[in-house]
């Protein structure tokens, strides 16, 4: 298992210090058609965003046999459950006779379910048991009614799910090196969640990823609460596939100067990390928690935000509930500063004023991300550039 290379990253960090300024890319563009034609939304969630890994929950939510929930953020009903025998099941919500939404609770537990229009039931598994008057059914025999089958995995302490149907997913190709590290520093089946959110957005999903990949709007837009903590403009920057790691060094980062060996609960003290696993999951590790965020694609010009608070489960018995509640809020203080932004963004880009959104050399990380999703579109992704 990979562990964070945290003399390497400090290394990184007080060198860029010393030369005035972290990783650089090329500058980049983004036409604003991107955030705004519904065509483009449809061919997004198709080929983006369903066919990559999005958080559904947390571990401890399906810690017990026949534990479920439900989830539609992705714009695709999904069921996860806990089998008996341990295994996670990922399914499309949608009984196999009229297309009823199976489950309709946000999460509980179950033996079976049972279909509340017509009786159809299936087990955990995802097995037709049962249906009233079977035999009106010789063109639909019970083996070719099982629930759709979606990927599901358990890393990181979080459950993960691939919203398109398939057999199987590569997720050690997926998490990489990333998801180990996220492990090595606790996160795992342990994992203890303090707070869970959930909110509508006026602005378009990948708004939302753009300011979690750049750090140079954080003396502007973050004057008022957490610009002094962090040199201007400053980011060391790693990439695995699509997936990133993000170091924003904090002006306290100086004190690590010949410290020797730092430990990443030490590390996360002095610099913020951040892990970007594509399309739409930012994890900012602060020490001794992480701030978790999944942002969804409801319209063009509206996104759901899931967040939660995860603590490690070695932290939790060591901090007052009064801590986390002011890691909290100070997160989120500083985050609803970039969501302000955001909506102002998106209230503009119809009126003729850009033609494209420009991306500095330091904002490199947020221009290859959208490399990543024209990648993925293809054939149909738009004539602009971000390159």
């Amino acid at each position: 298992m990979g562990t964070l290379d945290c003399k390497r990253l400090l290394e990184r960090s007080l060198q860029a210090i010393a030369q005035g300024h972290g990783d650089r890319g090329g500058p980049a563009s983004s036409p604003v058609s991107r955030y705004l034609d519904p065509q483009r939304h449809r061919i997004e969630r198709e080929r983006v965003l369903w066919p990559m890994p999005t958080v559904v929950a947390a571990a401890t939510a399906l810690a017990e046999p026949g534990a479920f929930v439900t989830h539609d953020a992705s714009g695709r009903p999904l069921l996860v459950v806990r089998a008996p025998d341990g295994r996670l099941r990922g399914y499309l919500n949608a009984c196999r006779h009229r297309g009823t939404r199976l489950v309709g609770e946000a999460a509980g537990t179950a033996r079976r379910f049972v279909c509340p229009y017509h009786a159809w039931t299936y087990g955990l598994d995802g097995a037709l048991l049962g249906r009233p008057h079977a035999e009106q059914f010789p063109h639909a025999p019970a083996q070719d009614c099982r629930l759709v089958e979606v990927p599901v995995a358990q890393r990181c302490g979080l459950v993960w799910a691939v919203a398109t149907p398939a057999s199987s997913f590569d997720w050690d190709g997926y998490f990489g090196g990333f998801g180990d590290e996220l492990e090595s520093l606790g996160f795992d089946d342990r994992s203890v969640v303090w707070r869970e959110r959930e909110f509508a957005h006026p602005s378009n999903w990948k708004l939302t990823i753009d300011a979690g990949l750049e750090t140079y709007h954080v003396q502007y837009a973050h004057r008022k609460t957490i610009a002094g903590l962090f040199h201007d403009d400053m980011l060391v920057a790693d990439s695995q596939g699509p997936n990133r790691r993000l170091v924003l060094p904090k002006r306290s980062i100086a004190t690590l100067a010949g410290a020797g060996d730092v430990d990443a609960a030490l590390f996360g003290r002095h610099a913020n990390i951040i892990y970007f696993f594509f399309p739409n999951t930012l994890i900012l590790w602060q020490g001794d928690h992480a701030n978790l965020s999944s942002v969804f694609a409801a319209a063009p010009d509206r996104s759901v935000v899931q967040a939660r608070l995860l603590v490690p489960a070695r932290f939790w018995s060591l901090r007052s509930d009064e801590h986390w509640r002011k890691n909290d809020e100070l997160f989120w203080s500083a985050l609803d500063e970039d969501f302000a932004m955001m909506a102002s963004i998106q209230s503009t880009l119809a009126s003729g004023a850009n033609a494209a959104l420009r991306f500095g050399a330091s904002e490199f990380v947020a221009a290859g991300f959208h490399q990543d999703v024209e990648r993925l579109l293809g054939a149909e992704a738009d004539a602009g550039s971000c390159a």
